[in-house]
């Protein structure tokens, strides 16, 4: 709803899958950034997509405090 995104399963990369099973389970949301060589020193990120992901952040922070997650697509 007004913030651009792809929904895609974050299979690795992350220790969201490692949480999202530990104990009784625990709710996790992985929001990735497309970048060029983000394993050194510097990686390059276009500026678009860093504030797509922000505001994607945001909404979902609300969500999560409206507790409405379930009942509005944030993207």
């Amino acid at each position: 709803a007004g913030v651009p995104c792809q929904p895609v399963r974050a299979a690795r990369g992350n220790d969201a899958g490692a949480v999202h099973t530990s104990r009784a389970g625990v709710r996790t949301a992985a929001v990735l950034l497309p970048c060029r060589c983000p394993h050194s020193a510097a990686g390059l990120a276009a500026q678009s997509d860093y504030l797509a992901a922000r505001g994607l952040v945001a909404r979902l922070a609300e969500a999560i405090e409206e507790r409405n997650v379930h009942k509005q697509p944030l993207c």
